[in-house]
């Protein structure tokens, strides 16, 4: 006995499958996850592929090396772009005569602007995809750190350093995302680590550009160089960058799809009428009040602390490194380059930690990471000689 064609248009609705290539949607990722079930294509023949696994399962190649080049070159202009106050902060300061508290403040306005963006860039990279999201964020910030060369008060540099952080916000966590989705399971905290040691690399750019740049054309010239990735970023991102394998699969793009997992798992075998799907489970319900149950109160805690200490540590450094160095007697150059010692080193550390990290562990790479940094910014505290303040 056949099967009816609207028993069988019922039941393709209720489980979310659907033939490879329909045109047809049924349930998208979210409506699945809030169901508890798989998302997938299917076909007549039953052969299936959980792209979730193939990716896993993939090994190393081209594809995940330019991917992480890609998600790094955003991530470097989100470091250069943070960086770049602290090292025009002197100038700005003798410019405008701003007070301490008021250099904080307009340094502030860009974290918070970051804040927000990566909340913005979080719902909008699950409703237009990722690579929209990152692009629009370049764009954001590229746009107003440039317009910051024309600001004449301080009150207009802070709006714009806000405008911006929101783009900088923006590009954080879709970035990492995307390289996290694609990378091979056996690599991804070493593939995630490298590509965000491009947030380092941006920071020695933008220490090597205010060494040469600020005595000769003034604190404004850097941010103009800021808006570089308006010409050689974006056209590259929309060429190349892929978009991310849950966004395509929940809005049928089929055929987008089956590239980008050939690409990064070449072994991957997807014939015409391959089933394609991903685990999407449903989140359990959590309230605030579970993270301090259960023996999990002095883990949280501790996560919480240790992480507000290593952002307050990290964007005090990058704001007021080079002043406070000036008024220890040093010269401007000679400020910037302790800025550029510093991020030299991060970047170096975050490729070993993340390397690390996949052979021994995130915990036992991160307790040593905290003691030793910990330890070492008391010393940066007592010492006075400039040889051992660089080491």
């Amino acid at each position: 006995m056949g099967v009816r064609p609207q028993a069988r248009q019922h039941h393709l609705r209720m489980t979310g499958i659907r033939p490879l290539g329909a045109r047809t949607n049924t349930f998208g990722m979210a409506e699945c996850a809030r169901a508890g079930v798989v998302r997938s294509f299917t076909s007549a023949d039953g052969a299936a592929m959980n792209v979730t696994t193939t990716l896993g399962e993939s090994r190393f190649n081209r594809f995940h090396g330019g991917l992480a080049a890609l998600c790094g070159l955003t991530i470097l202009f989100d470091g250069y772009d943070l960086t770049i106050y602290g090292a025009a902060l002197p100038s700005m300061v003798e410019e405008f005569g701003i007070s301490p508290a008021q250099a904080g403040a307009i340094g502030s306005w860009a974290l918070v602007g970051m804040m927000l963006g990566a909340i913005i860039g979080g719902a909008l990279s699950d409703t237009v995809g990722r690579k929209p999201t990152i692009i629009g964020s370049v764009l954001l910030y590229s746009i107003f750190t440039g317009a910051v060369f024309w600001a004449d008060t301080p009150t207009q540099v802070a709006v714009l350093r806000f405008c911006a952080g929101l783009g900088i916000g923006g590009v954080m966590p879709n970035a990492v995302g995307l390289v996290a989705d694609y990378a091979p399971t056996r690599n991804r905290h070493a593939l995630v680590s490298l590509m965000f040691s491009g947030y380092m690399v941006g920071g020695v750019l933008a220490s090597l550009v205010a060494i040469v740049a600020i005595p000769t054309f003034g604190w404004r010239s850097i941010y103009l160089v800021g808006a570089l990735p308006l010409l050689l970023v974006v056209p590259v991102l929309v060429r190349y960058l892929p978009e991310s394998p849950t966004y395509l699969l929940r809005v049928g793009r089929d055929a987008d799809l089956s590239a980008a997992v050939r690409r990064a798992n070449p072994a991957a075998q997807i014939e015409p009428g391959t089933t394609l799907r991903a685990d999407v489970r449903r989140p359990e319900r959590a309230s605030l009040r579970q993270l301090f149950a259960d023996g999990y109160a002095g883990r949280s805690l501790l996560l919480w602390v240790a992480f507000f200490m290593v952002l307050l540590m990290i964007y005090g450094l990058l704001t007021w490194l080079p002043q406070l160095m000036i008024k220890s007697g040093f010269a401007l150059a000679s400020s910037l380059s302790f800025l550029l010692t510093l991020f030299v080193a991060a970047t170096v550390v975050t490729c070993i930690g993340g390397y690390l990290a996949d052979r021994l562990g995130s915990r036992r790479v991160l307790i040593v990471a905290y003691l030793l940094a910990a330890a070492l910014i008391t010393l940066l505290g007592h010492l006075g000689g400039a040889p051992l303040i660089v080491v």
